[in-house]
């Protein structure tokens, strides 16, 4: 019995190396940023045969100001959904405002798809 025991106090205080991922964990991330660094320069040189126009609108949509547009119009018609919601639950005729503000909000939406499918291509239905 004590012979077992004085294993497992053995075994306890001995480095595991299951518990020692560090060399493991810092290869893994070294790799992971070749993959990266190597993607990276494999889109730059991509990038340095696009047309300009496919180049303004890659920086277009990735620009801080047109996401904080986008994600304000977001909230934008969120509101309109809610008006909309109460016209409806009373009975009511939709305004002609309510009617214009939802048509150009879908027109936003979609100049913004076509902006990024023409920019990524095959990538927009790849990248998250």
């Amino acid at each position: 019995r004590e012979a077992i025991l004085d294993q497992f106090r053995e075994t306890a205080r001995a480095p595991s190396t299951s518990m020692d991922s560090k060399p493991m964990r810092t290869k893994s991330l070294e790799g992971t940023f070749e993959d990266v660094k190597s993607r990276v320069q494999q889109e730059r040189a991509d990038q340095a045969q696009w047309s300009k126009a496919r180049v303004v609108a890659l920086e277009l949509v990735g620009s801080m100001p047109f996401s904080v547009s986008m994600s304000i119009l977001v909230f934008l018609n969120m509101a309109c959904v809610i008006v909309e919601v109460n016209y409806s639950a009373q009975d009511m005729d939709m305004p002609r405002w309510l009617i214009m503000a939802n048509f150009g909000v879908l027109v936003t939406y979609l100049l913004d798809t076509c902006t990024n499918l023409f920019a990524l291509r095959m990538q927009f239905f790849s990248d998250p």
